[in-house]
């Protein structure tokens, strides 16, 4: 169920209309250069620039949360891994780079988006109340 994400996002998205680039960027955040990824195994040759930038970004946020099953890793482990996988031809290694170059930004920027997502969160939570239940006759 996991991996069918990106093909019902890719459905989805499409029934919008107009937007037929975001659609395929989030669609495609799981496909991998030399096209071992998913759900649609792409390559390098289907995929575009907002496609790859989205498939390391994916990657980066993945490695920077705490996830159920580990921590945050460390800028050093965490660019190890996208490098690795840039040299194998898994992610766009100009993507990476530009990544590597503004690790710092890129990290603070996306802290604060973390931050800003638990706070409209918590005021979200705050104004639900307890879920209404309506009885009805027959």
């Amino acid at each position: 169920m996991l991996d069918a994400h990106t093909y019902h996002t890719f459905h989805i998205l499409n029934t919008i209309g107009g937007i037929p680039q975001i659609s395929e960027w989030a669609a495609f955040h799981h496909e991998r250069l030399d096209g071992n990824g998913y759900p649609f195994h792409h390559t390098a040759k289907n995929l575009t620039l907002g496609s790859r930038i989205m498939a390391v970004t994916d990657v980066f946020g993945a490695l920077t949360e705490d996830r159920p099953y580990h921590k945050a890793m460390p800028c050093e482990k965490v660019m190890s891994i996208i490098s690795k996988l840039a040299g194998s031809n898994g992610l766009d290694a100009d993507v990476v780079k530009v990544l590597e170059q503004n690790y710092d930004d890129i990290y603070e920027i996306t802290l604060n988006a973390r931050r800003q997502y638990i706070i409209e969160q918590q005021k979200l939570l705050k104004n639900i109340t307890a879920p209404a239940v309506h009885l009805f006759n027959n």
